[in-house]
């Protein structure tokens, strides 16, 4: 039988705390993306080509 080390719990529930705490913001950050909003990165890099209006 193995066993697992209180360190090993330790890492395994700081890993789901990170990883469910830069899910929300992250979703926050494409959601104001994907519906053309500026973000912070707006300035450095411009309007997404998606956005763009069609070269003819």
């Amino acid at each position: 039988m193995m066993s697992v080390s209180i360190l090993e719990w330790v890492q395994f529930l700081l890993y789901f705390v990170v990883l469910f705490g830069l899910a929300w913001p992250l979703g926050i950050f494409m959601a104001r993306i994907y519906e053309g909003v500026p973000t912070f990165l707006s300035p450095g890099l411009g309007q997404p080509p998606y956005l763009s209006p069609p070269v003819e």
